[in-house]
């Protein structure tokens, strides 16, 4: 019986997401009703001069993060791009919480069939159709001492990505992009448990935006990105309303549109972030058992 490594486990995991999405009708009249991929008017942004510095330009996206520590929308759609993928459509469900706490759900036709989500010591990844029958977990701190190698993303990168952490100045440097005289780069070092990795975010001066972040590894190699669009906005904070995560290791990309309300800084039950259990799903720590066998 042949050793399932960590990373092809949840290589498999990724393509699985995107595969069961195929059960979903492709003619479900909901997504015509929300013009789902359809383009909306942006508000109107105060435009960050061409004569910021980093300070100015981290100080005024970090204002409105300092008061955003929680949003969350029961009215997402995830569409999946990989191999053999044909139309993929899910309907999900994903809760964001400063510092790390994370809960996505995806749902077909024929119920749950994906559960991502982190708090502030582990991370889980459970995928109904998984081949073995297994719930993921491990801790933040216990990634760069795991023996094999880690999952194809930063926890504590995602939670910045999807906004509600402040954007830390120390060890930040900016270049303007070449092409789009709109676009300034910042770029910073960073480790995440016990990994060197670099960082890129995209910053859009007349939208007051950060439209992309990227993540490298240390030979340089993109790990994950995340591109920001359609933003809207939710209760006086301008947030995205299509989210596009992309993870070249395992050749898929995700993209989430919420089509409906974020509700900002909403009241949360702690049960949310506790590590689930599903029956007849083995919980592997990958703490302690980095390899799984079939």
């Amino acid at each position: 019986m042949s050793p399932v490594t960590r990373r092809s486990v949840l290589s498999r995991g990724m393509l699985t997401l995107a595969s069961c999405a195929v059960l979903v009708p492709s003619s479900g009249c909901s997504l015509s009703k929300y013009r789902l991929w359809g383009k909306h008017q942006e508000p109107q942004a105060i435009p960050i001069p061409k004569t910021a510095s980093i300070e100015d330009i981290t100080d005024r996206i970090n204002e409105s993060r300092s008061r955003l520590t929680c949003w969350r929308s029961t009215e997402v759609k995830i569409k999946a791009d990989g191999e053999g993928i044909l139309e993929p459509t899910l309907t999900a469900k994903i809760c964001v919480q400063s510092p790390r706490n994370l809960r996505l759900t995806a749902s077909s036709p024929l119920g749950p069939e994906v559960d991502f989500g982190s708090n502030p010591e582990r991370f889980w990844l459970w995928i109904k159709r998984q081949e073995p029958k297994v719930v993921l977990t491990g801790s933040h701190d216990g990634q760069g001492r795991q023996e094999l190698m880690p999952i194809p993303f930063s926890p504590s990168w995602l939670m910045e990505a999807l906004g509600v952490i402040p954007i830390q100045t120390h060890g930040l440097k900016m270049e303007q992009d070449e092409t789009n005289p709109n676009l300034v780069r910042l770029i910073s070092a960073m480790s995440d448990g016990g990994q060197a990795t670099r960082r890129i975010m995209v910053v859009d001066r007349q939208r007051s935006q950060i439209t992309q972040h990227s993540l490298y590894d240390d030979n340089d190699k993109l790990v994950a990105s995340a591109e920001m669009s359609d933003f809207r906005n939710d209760n006086g904070f301008v947030l995205p309303h299509s989210i596009e995560l992309n993870w070249p290791e395992t050749k898929t990309i995700l993209k989430l549109k919420i089509v409906g309300k974020i509700e900002v800084n909403p009241s949360v039950p702690e049960t949310t972030w506790k590590l689930p259990n599903y029956p007849d799903y083995r919980l592997v720590d990958l703490d302690h058992e980095p390899a799984v066998r079939r």
